[in-house]
């Protein structure tokens, strides 16, 4: 499994995508995909959001 974070500067939050390995290669399938809330907006998660 692959984990990248990738930050927006427009919002306070991350997008913490999960990969699994793809048989092509140089690409990768997200099989899920989360917005955490950072520190200050914690009670604000939405789980599920597609990046």
């Amino acid at each position: 499994m692959f984990e990248s974070k990738i930050a927006f500067p427009w919002q306070p939050a991350y997008i913490k995508v999960i990969y699994r390995p793809s048989p092509t290669p140089g690409w990768r399938k997200p099989v899920h995909a989360g917005v955490v809330m950072m520190e200050k907006d914690r009670g604000r998660e939405e789980i599920g959001k597609d990046g």
